[in-house]
């Protein structure tokens, strides 16, 4: 009779740090995501949460300011960040370890927002019934949305 082995070994290639921006006083709830510019890709024009894959040496919190920094040209993401400071939860998207926060911000700071086009196709918000694993969000997205409804459910 084979053994089965009682841990798997799990290969992390890159880091990834998200946030989920609820608008504040909102109702119906509704979430900042960004519009993927990538001509060619499956996921162009597809939303998902803001952030970015970690540089070397940086740590989950700081890839995320600096990614947010270069998403919206305004700064105020990045400041709200530094300033709220969120904790992550840690989870494993196929071969990446995605660290994703949780921010809230103030309604009136959205129409401040200005999305450098270089990164994306500009920022859209989605209401809290629509953030559900689907056609609208890329992979990586859904993969996050798939597993915070697991944490949820």
């Amino acid at each position: 009779m084979a053994s089965s082995p009682l841990c798997e070994t799990v290969v992390i290639r890159y880091r990834v740090s998200k946030v989920i921006v609820r608008l504040e006083d909102e109702l119906p709830a509704r979430f900042l995501m960004s519009l993927k510019s990538k001509p060619g890709s499956s996921s162009n024009g597809k939303l998902e949460f803001l952030g970015g894959r970690h540089e070397a040496g940086e740590n989950a919190l700081d890839a995320l300011i600096r990614e947010l920094s270069e998403e919206d040209r305004s700064g105020c993401l990045a400041e709200a960040v530094c300033v709220a400071r969120p904790e992550a939860c840690e989870m494993l998207l196929d071969d990446a370890l995605h660290f994703v926060f949780q921010l809230t911000i103030a309604s009136e700071m959205f129409e401040k927002l200005n999305h450098d086009p270089s990164e994306s196709l500009g920022f859209r918000l989605v209401e809290e019934k629509d953030l559900v694993v689907g056609e609208l969000f890329t992979r990586k997205t859904n993969g996050i949305l798939a597993a915070l409804e697991l944490r949820d459910g």
